[in-house]
């Protein structure tokens, strides 16, 4: 792809790169949840279109679709939760079944698996909540009014199997026919153009090809950053001490990059025929998400003592697949502090329904900082379900399994190229050291956009303040500033959204967030679009708003009278003349009053000039 010059960092491109009016880095479940919720706001954008290439410029309902583009190095929705669950052998989610991609419906999982038969698959978690269905709570001080759960609550925050959320998932995607903007391809770099308001951003991939988008959200997951203690960086490259998240990447994947999943369908497809696969089910758990044994994956290489480090749940599903090992003998958890029990990744009254008086007290601190400290206090590192600390209790009681709490990991180092030698103390114990033939580390991940590849061009061009250097600061649609048309999404999103961020709740809370604002985009885009070919003073309002770097935000206040001077000024300038004269008239009072040009163009029926 020719690339005519740049800008110090802001990029010229030349007109054979792909351009799209809305490109979307990632495809889990905030993705997911956007491109749905558009979906059921402008069904016209999404409806099958008479062209043969589903993103095209083809007019539907007297309007043109806006071209998406979904980036995924796998090229398939939720790849990476897909080879998450298998390759640590989630069985369930942690989130409650309220929690989903489906914005339309609160209760869209419940209904899926209540009309397949699937309830089996949602383990409740009614005992917990008849514990918590009282009036009134102090936090902070502060006595809450109100139930924090209610009866009808029970079957609402069940638990889901992780193979029933990935199908209704992939229920979502083909309801609105959502694979066709799937784009397979790693993501190297964001580089705003010239004028990224008007002309947007250039995303360039490993494969050397580039790709320009009017506006970009960016929903990379938390998992790009794998934590490492500093103890073990010198021993990383004996392949004894391997963090979860390589784990799961490197063993669940079938030779071509591609997930699990998707390896069987395609294996299925070639054989002329549906998907067949023999699992083995634990009749204790229904819907138990395995290993199909048609695709065997590689057994890791974890010798006969196993150390895990951590002291959350991938630490806890680590040490309980160790223990499940038949070759394995000896397994050990150690952990920095006393294991916590909690059912969800925050305490319940983050979850129930004295969540909004919680977020509502959040929103009050006005400092980042402050913010920040709120949100680490509330997660307060890791946490373990109950369902796993009773296998963890019982593999104690097994002798399978030795937890040492409040331990810290002195240093490590090679013994043999088989064999490693790790210092332990804890605090009624001086150093002693143990041999391990493998260390897996369940330690998490770093939040730090100043170390996310895909942001260093952007940061470049466009600072942007960040608590401690690695928190970014958004404003209050997740957009990077408010002159650049780019949202973020997920974790880094963690100072608008709350403690909620890091899960599926914050995918919902950040697409209410920021679909607002690309819907007012693009239908300003799309109406630029039909101004330019039909020559409608319409169109070149939207045009104009454009380029003056105007965008829709609950934030923001424009001086709409100034705006509509601008824009027909600049109508003027171009020649453009309106067929009708009441059009200029309804045009310059409709903007002139701070109004949508979305709605300006259902008003006039542009569609049908």
């Amino acid at each position: 792809m020719a690339r005519t010059g740049t800008d110090g960092d802001m990029t010229t491109m030349s007109d054979d790169v792909e351009t799209f009016d809305l490109v979307i880095v990632g495809a889990g479940p905030c993705s997911l949840a956007i491109l749905n919720q558009l979906a059921y706001r402008h069904p016209a954008w999404f409806s099958p279109c008479p062209s043969s290439d589903a993103t095209s410029d083809a007019p539907v309902c007297g309007m043109r679709q806006p071209r998406i583009a979904v980036i995924d190095k796998d090229g398939e929705w939720l790849s990476n939760w897909d080879r998450l669950f298998t390759g640590l052998g989630i069985e369930s989610l942690r989130s409650p079944a309220v929690f989903h991609a489906d914005m339309a419906d609160p209760d869209s999982l419940l209904h899926y698996a209540t009309e397949r038969a699937r309830g089996n698959e949602m383990q409740p978690l009614g005992d917990m909540m008849t514990a918590n269905m009282k009036r009134g709570r102090k936090i902070d001080g502060q006595r809450i009014k109100g139930f924090q759960f209610t009866p009808p609550d029970i079957p609402r925050y069940a638990i889901p199997s992780s193979r029933l959320f990935m199908d209704h998932a992939r229920h979502l995607v083909a309801t609105n026919r959502l694979d066709r903007f799937i784009r397979r391809g790693t993501c190297t770099g964001i580089h705003a153009l010239a004028k990224p308001a008007v002309q947007g951003f250039r995303l360039t991939f490993s494969d050397r090809r580039d790709m320009v988008g009017a506006t970009v959200v960016v929903a990379v997951g938390g998992t790009n950053l794998p934590r490492v203690p500093a103890v073990f960086g010198q021993v990383m490259h004996s392949g004894l001490v391997r963090h979860a998240f390589e784990v799961w990447r490197q063993t669940d994947t079938a030779g071509d990059g591609s997930t699990l999943g998707s390896a069987v369908r395609k294996a299925a497809g070639k054989a002329g025929g549906k998907t067949k696969t023999k699992t083995k089910r634990c009749p204790a758990s229904p819907g138990r998400l395995s290993v199909p044994t048609s695709l065997a994956l590689p057994a890791p290489a974890i010798g006969r003592r196993v150390l895990v480090v951590g002291g959350g749940i991938t630490a806890a599903q680590l040490a309980i697949n160790a223990c499940k090992d038949t070759s394995v003998d000896d397994v050990v958890l150690v952990t920095r502090r006393k294991l916590v029990e909690r059912h969800f990744d925050v305490p319940l009254e983050w979850v129930g329904r004295w969540r909004g008086v919680m977020l509502s007290k959040f929103h009050q601190l006005s400092d980042p900082a402050d913010r920040w400290k709120a949100i680490c206090d509330v997660r307060g590192g890791g946490s373990i379900p109950c369902r796993y600390m009773v296998q963890l209790q019982s593999l104690v009681r097994d002798g399978r399994l030795t937890i040492i709490e409040h331990a810290t990991i002195e240093s490590a180092s090679l013994v043999s190229p088989s064999m490693l030698s790790v210092s332990i103390s804890t605090p009624d114990s001086p150093p002693y050291t143990e041999v391990f033939t493998a260390v897996h580390l369940g330690t998490g991940s770093d939040l730090d956009i100043s170390r996310e590849r895909l942001l260093q061009p952007l940061l470049a061009s466009h600072p942007i303040t960040a608590v401690d250097g690695r928190v970014p600061t958004l404003t209050h649609c997740l957009r990077w500033n408010h002159h650049i048309p780019l949202h973020v999404v997920g974790c880094y999103a963690c100072l608008q959204l709350g403690p909620g961020a890091f899960n599926i709740s914050g995918a919902r809370s950040g697409c209410d967030r920021v679909v607002p604002s690309l819907e007012a985009f693009l239908a300003r885009r799309l109406a630029a679009k039909c101004g330019r070919r039909r020559g409608s003073v319409i169109g070149a309002a939207a045009s104009a708003a454009a380029e003056a770097d105007v965008f829709v935000d609950d934030q923001e206040d424009e001086d709409g009278a100034a705006m509509a001077q601008m824009q027909m000024q600049h109508a003027d300038e171009d020649g453009i003349v309106p067929r009708e004269p009441e059009y200029l008239g309804k045009a310059r009072r409709h903007v002139g009053q701070g109004g949508s040009l979305y709605q300006l163009l259902a008003d006039l029926d542009v569609g049908d000039e």
